[in-house]
């Protein structure tokens, strides 16, 4: 992680039926694809490990595309939350 700090983010419970957070899902895609695939004989051998699979995560990190324009998105948000609103009263 060569002179990066991590800054864990702390949150409280998830319900069920949320999506997952992003961090959840890179928590995970490093675990499957990095630490798991290793054997570590120290500590210090770990976090190289993670650092090499942080820098080659940014080095093909592409942006993000949106499929929908601001409007569908907005109207979609409207529209659920009138609904949730409808059934809490």
């Amino acid at each position: 992680m060569r002179g990066k700090l991590a800054c864990p983010v702390l949150r409280g419970l998830r319900r069920g039926n949320a999506p997952e957070l992003p961090d959840e899902i890179f928590f995970g895609i490093i675990t499957r694809q990095a630490i798991r695939r290793g054997s570590y004989a120290s500590v210090r051998e770990l976090i190289d490990t993670i650092g090499r699979f942080i820098d080659g995560w940014n080095d093909r990190c592409e942006p993000l595309v949106w499929t929908k324009d601001a409007d569908t998105i907005l109207a979609k948000a409207h529209r659920s939350a009138k609904t949730q609103d409808s059934t809490i009263t």
